[in-house]
């Protein structure tokens, strides 16, 4: 009996999964996606977890805003979704978590006592310390992920990162990953963070093309230009 009910569980998840691929390609995705949510609920995570992880980027990119509809539902219950993530990052999960680090992000930019309770974990993901926890991801493309969740952080609850700017410094001191050093940029400028200009000045930015993914939209910067339009915005602050 116990069998038959866990098979029914995977074809429910399975309905769940095919169904969602239509919503994330149809024009009001947005909109029909939030409406599936609302129907499902969290029974939708799963789903949501192995599309994030699929190679098709479009629909990778716009399952993470289904992690923000569910950030918001429910606190308990996008607590457990982060654990879930949480653990994916880890060794012990055995293979290579993508797009965890930005599911955690969607959901505690949408739920400010996730946010309260997870930036640090966060925060640490990208920080290389000799002392204390090692929660840093040597992977660079999850590494990536972290600073897009970063700036999802940044954007929502700055307040959470006013003293991250050292922080700051030891990643655009270290990095050498474009996109990384692109979202870096974007935070510095959200959280005003006028102590690094000498260090973007210092630092020899390529003239490197980045695309940035956010749901459905690209954005194209030259990160070269991106470091110097951020030092002229944070010296007019």
């Amino acid at each position: 009996m116990q069998f038959d009910t866990e098979e029914k569980s995977l074809k429910g998840l399975r309905k769940i999964k095919k169904a969602l691929i239509p919503i994330l390609k149809s024009d009001n995705w947005n909109e029909n996606l939030i409406d599936f949510a609302e129907k499902y609920d969290f029974r939708i995570s799963g789903p949501l977890f192995s599309l994030i992880c699929g190679n098709d980027i479009e629909i990778k990119n716009k399952a993470l805003k289904g992690f923000s509809i569910l950030g918001g539902m429910d606190t308990d219950r996008a607590r457990i979704l982060i654990r879930r993530a949480v653990w994916m990052l880890t060794e012990e999960s055995g293979g290579l978590p993508w797009g965890a680090p930005e599911a955690i992000g969607e959901i505690i930019a949408a739920n400010r006592q996730l946010a309260i309770e997870f930036s640090k974990l966060l925060i640490s993901y990208v920080d290389e310390i000799e002392e204390g926890p090692d929660n840093y991801i040597d992977h660079t493309p999850l590494r990536t992920g972290a600073y897009y969740s970063l700036l999802l952080l940044s954007e929502t609850y700055p307040e959470l990162m006013e003293d991250s700017w050292k922080l700051l410094y030891r990643c655009v001191f270290k990095e050498n990953s474009a996109a990384s050093l692109a979202l870096l940029l974007l935070i510095i400028q959200k959280l005003n963070a006028a102590e690094l200009i000498p260090m973007i000045e210092q630092k020899k930015f390529p003239d490197a093309r980045v695309e940035l993914h956010r749901y459905d939209q690209v954005h194209i910067y030259s990160l070269k230009i991106l470091a110097e339009e951020t030092i002229k915005k944070l010296k007019v602050q």
